[in-house]
């Protein structure tokens, strides 16, 4: 658990770097398709390795992720992508993208503190993704400023995502300390292991499934 907001924390920081040397560099269709199927291997390998770790729904975070590295690969192997196969790219991953997120969130609502925020996040990157695929007129300008906001937006994300994480490992890590100390006998009533659990869930750090299981656990062990 101590290393399991490393992921999402990594995610997050190489995203918006990503998103911001998009936004700063004077990119052809040829250089951007390249270092956009970059992007796309690289969120692919982080999505798929947060549903692997039970970060995310296990069957859609992997397919998005193995999607994305496809895609990336895919774009990577294309001979002299036109500006209108780099918008069809960018709009499906910025769909997967999206209905990833949003159906994360809702699985996950109990789970993640500000999960409406993250399916309003996946809600708009559908609706972008679909009116990127569906524009005529789709720019080389206009491809660099959807996917460099895209990818600094969904990094900033994935960077609160782990710090949420980090919170709840730190919480959990604290719960033991007093729990040590109830079983040799130093610790007050209130410091119990069971009265602990509880506030993390009143917190909103534990789901009841999760709470359930702990307490069942806690209740297996045996007081020395």
């Amino acid at each position: 658990m101590r290393r399991s907001w490393l992921v999402p924390l990594i995610a997050g920081i190489v995203s918006v770097a990503a998103g911001l040397i998009v936004l700063s560099t004077p990119w052809t269709v040829a250089q951007l398709a390249v270092f956009a199927a970059f992007i796309f291997i690289f969120r692919g390998v982080a999505i798929g390795l947060n549903a692997a770790e039970g970060r995310a729904p296990t069957w859609l975070g992997v397919l998005a992720g193995v999607a994305g590295v496809i895609a990336g690969f895919w774009l990577l192997a294309w001979p002299g992508p036109s500006l209108l196969v780099l918008a069809i790219f960018i709009g499906a991953w910025l769909t997967v993208s999206g209905v990833f997120n949003a159906v994360g969130a809702v699985v996950a609502r109990r789970e993640i503190r500000h999960w409406g925020l993250v399916l309003a996040i996946g809600i708009i990157e559908v609706l972008l993704g679909m009116w990127a695929m569906r524009r005529p007129a789709f720019s080389l300008g206009l491809a660099i400023t959807v996917l460099g906001f895209w990818a600094i937006i969904t990094g900033a994300l994935y960077i609160a995502v782990a710090l949420e994480l980090r919170s709840l490992v730190r919480s959990v890590s604290e719960t033991a300390l007093p729990y040590s100390a109830h079983r040799s006998g130093a610790a007050s009533r209130s410091d119990s292991p069971v009265f602990l659990l509880q506030r993390l869930h009143q917190a909103g750090l534990l789901a009841d499934p999760d709470l359930a299981l702990l307490l069942a656990a806690v209740a297996d062990v045996p007081a020395r």
